[in-house]
């Protein structure tokens, strides 16, 4: 397993114990607030080619000196969002809603399918 995702991991199961207690700091940038190290999540919104922006679809992980890019649809990214999921829970009700549409989606794409 690559390194960056052992990092997630980590930050995963130190949050489900409860050893980091995350807080939204600003527009989509959430921090640990009680570690002595510096530790937080900020998701970034590319510019397209055609001006527009798309969503929330990198999220930047820095660890003291260590800073992670995770995109949109990577293993790092879903490991992001049940960091989030289980440190916050505006992003639990989030993450389930997510996964409820995109289950929809799902069916309605196979309702096509032979």
């Amino acid at each position: 397993m690559p390194e960056e995702l052992v990092v997630l991991m980590l930050l995963l199961k130190a949050t489900h114990e409860g050893a980091f207690k995350w807080r939204k700091e600003g527009f989509d940038k959430y921090a640990v607030e009680n570690a002595d190290v510096s530790i937080s999540i900020c998701f970034l919104y590319p510019l397209l080619a055609d001006d527009a922006t798309s969503e929330p679809d990198i999220a930047k992980v820095s660890v003291d000196r260590l800073t992670l890019t995770f995109f949109n649809g990577t293993e790092g990214m879903s490991l992001v969002r049940q960091v989030l999921s289980e440190g916050i829970a505006e992003w639990d009700d989030h993450s389930k809603n997510v996964q409820q549409v995109t289950s929809e989606a799902i069916t309605t794409i196979k309702r096509f399918l032979t």
